[in-house]
């Protein structure tokens, strides 16, 4: 009697898998999904500054992340997650005006709040205004002006500290911090200056 019952238990289990073989297909593609998406956004942490970096040399990204929490103290929670965190993105080209190309569209997709690129990248874009203010008083190294005399880029090369994140050779690298242009900066803005002059000034420790 148990053996004919196991076999029905055993026969209906059969016809109930065949019957929702497609079923169980897609509930377990729909559930790897889930688990996948909610990995993703659980390992995701979104920055609170974004650093973009156009230039010939690469930089050693790994270097970046192991040295980035000497400045995240001096940043503000820009997307209230309760984290603070900086993203070094980088895009290594040879040709300038391959780079002064892309450097028109980071400034234009309002992503980046630093920019690390060669001199001319700089001098070939028109509108300084797309750049903040970051005079500091003290450094004596090379820098770049507009029209009016206000300071928007300092020159990074031989800048240890700079170095220490990554950037392996600094010759003719500029940085500069963005400038949206809305009626007040964001916190991400802000955290760009910040950290901007922060970089500047450690070149004299």
């Amino acid at each position: 009697m148990k053996g004919m019952f196991f076999l029905l238990e055993k026969r209906q289990f059969k016809n109930f898998i065949s019957y929702y073989k497609w079923h169980l297909i897609f509930f377990l593609i729909i559930l790897i999904c889930i688990i996948f998406i909610l990995t993703s956004v659980t390992r995701n942490i979104d920055p609170d500054v974004i650093i973009g970096y156009i230039a010939t040399p690469y930089v050693k990204l790994e270097d970046f992340d192991n040295n980035k929490a000497n400045f995240e103290h001096l940043l503000h929670d820009a997307n209230n997650d309760g984290k603070k965190n900086a993203k070094l993105i980088d895009y290594t080209i040879d040709k300038q005006s391959d780079i002064n190309e892309l450097f028109v569209d980071m400034i234009d997709s309002k992503s980046y709040h630093i920019y690390i690129l060669p001199k001319e990248a700089f001098e070939a874009y028109k509108d300084k205004s797309a750049f903040a203010d970051i005079e500091i008083s003290g450094v004596n190294v090379e820098s770049l002006s507009d029209e009016n005399g206000r300071i928007y880029a300092y020159t990074i090369e031989g800048n240890t500290y700079a170095e220490s994140l990554g950037f392996i050779n600094t010759d003719n690298l500029f940085i500069a911090a963005a400038n949206f242009r809305e009626e007040e900066l964001s916190t991400g803005e802000k955290n760009g200056i910040n950290i901007t002059r922060e970089i500047i000034k450690r070149r004299r420790d």
